[in-house]
């Protein structure tokens, strides 16, 4: 705190009321300035966006002699980057929700299917007992009713195996029934796993985009702030402050959803 010591309070009054106050309390309240107020993690998605928007709008409008162009324009580009970003996020996530269903589909089918088909397989080797069965079913059925979608594509596997193994017995029907449903599967897993991976991508590039917007208006803030350094109510012709106030009581959310 000796930078604060060493200034002539007569010439700056504000540092000596700072000072007088309480040293540590002082230094906080500057560090605060330092902050990003336009990073609130409760801030949705609709709502950030809006205030861009009006804030872009309002600093377009009151913009003498063109002294805010070029933050007009860093902020303009950073803005469409963030919603193409976004954008491209939503899309990829609908994508997901609806091979998550398919998968479920692929995955009812084929256990449909097995337990359809497991009274012939049973009947063609014999009973369940029988080599023949035991390697289709080692646990019986019961392996079928907490089955997760990892361990049912090795099931599945196991399916096609033994009824491409045992053609002889069981006919090549089964074996193609197996075949088709297994295909189906896998097809609908292969791209849910994707689209969970691309979701996951464009969260984080979202989330960047989103960090660098608010850096920016964080930016333009301060600009605004040097050209209205006697007039602190200038903020209110730039900002819609209403707007970067999180509501109260609510559950934190991640700033790139809702």
């Amino acid at each position: 705190m000796g930078y604060l010591r060493n200034y002539d309070t007569h010439e700056s009054p504000v540092i000596a009321i700072l000072y007088k106050t309480n040293p540590l309390k002082s230094t906080m309240e500057l560090l605060r300035y330092f902050e990003n107020p336009f990073y609130i993690p409760r801030l949705k998605f609709n709502t950030f966006t809006t205030a861009v928007e009006i804030h872009i709008a309002r600093l377009s409008t009151n913009n003498p002699a063109g002294i805010y162009d070029a933050i007009i324009a860093e902020t303009k580009l950073l803005f469409a980057a963030f919603k193409e970003t976004r954008s491209l996020m939503d899309s990829e996530f609908a994508e997901q929700q609806g091979s998550t269903i398919t998968t479920g589909n692929a995955r009812a089918a084929c256990l449909k299917l097995v337990r359809n088909r497991e009274g012939y397989i049973r009947y063609k080797f014999g009973g369940n007992s029988t080599a023949g069965y035991i390697e289709f079913f080692p646990e019986g059925l019961k392996e079928l009713s907490s089955i997760r979608l990892m361990k049912l594509d090795f099931f599945m596997q196991r399916m096609v195996t033994k009824a491409t193994n045992h053609q002889a017995v069981l006919g090549p029907e089964l074996l193609a029934e197996f075949e088709v449903a297994y295909q189906a599967f896998q097809a609908a897993r292969d791209a849910q796993t994707t689209n969970m991976v691309q979701t996951k991508i464009l969260r984080t590039r979202t989330h960047n985009a989103r960090k660098a917007l608010a850096d920016q208006l964080m930016r333009n803030l301060h600009t605004i702030g040097l050209h209205n350094i006697t007039n602190p109510e200038a903020a209110a012709d730039y900002f819609d402050q209403s707007l970067f106030t999180p509501p109260r009581g609510r559950k934190k959310q991640n700033p790139d959803e809702g």
